[in-house]
This record gives structure tokens, C-alpha cells and sequence, in this order.
């Protein structure tokens, strides 16, 4: 019988050693996304470059959210079920 290896035996010790690093690295940047970021806009501009942090899910669908709510204004009432003032209400 043929010994199998796991994908972590294939690899080398450095190869595990970046993967560690940038997982951690990434654990880091999202538990402490606001610090990450004001570190980051610091470092670009000392460098001359912008950056901007990319948004988040919550806030791309946030915009989205809006975007639709825009093109479709009485959406706002049904989803909330309040009246917008485009809806008169009821005496």
C-alpha cells in the first residue's frame, strides 16, 4: 500500500512559513480594520500615493441598497412599512 502525503507535507518549511505569515497578517488587518487603514493612508501619503481601504460587504451593499432605493423611491415604505411623502397618510 502506497503512503499518501497531505498538501501541508508537500510543501516546503518556507512556503508554510509565508502562508502563516500572511494568514495572520490578514487576521490582523480585519480584526483591526480602522487602525489598519488610518496606518495605511499614513504610510501612502508618506510615500507621496493615495490609498483608500476598499469597502467592506456591508458597505458596498449599503450603496447598493441605496443606489436601488434611489431609482425606486416607494420601495423605502414597503420594505420599512412606513409612508415616504410621496405617500399621503391616512387621517
Amino acid at each position: 500500500m502506497a503512503e499518501t502525503t497531505t498538501p501541508t507535507e508537500q510543501k516546503s518549511k518556507d512556503t508554510l512559513q509565508r502562508e502563516a505569515y500572511s494568514a495572520a497578517t490578514k487576521r490582523v488587518r480585519e480584526s483591526h480594520r480602522d487602525e489598519f487603514n488610518t496606518f495605511m493612508v499614513e504610510e501612502m501619503k508618506a510615500r507621496g500615493l493615495d490609498w483608500a481601504p476598499k469597502p467592506t460587504a456591508e458597505e458596498k451593499a449599503e450603496a447598493e441598497l441605496q443606489r436601488i432605493l434611489a431609482e425606486h423611491p416607494g420601495l423605502a415604505a414597503k420594505v420599512t412599512g412606513t409612508p415616504t411623502t410621496a405617500e399621503p397618510t391616512a387621517p
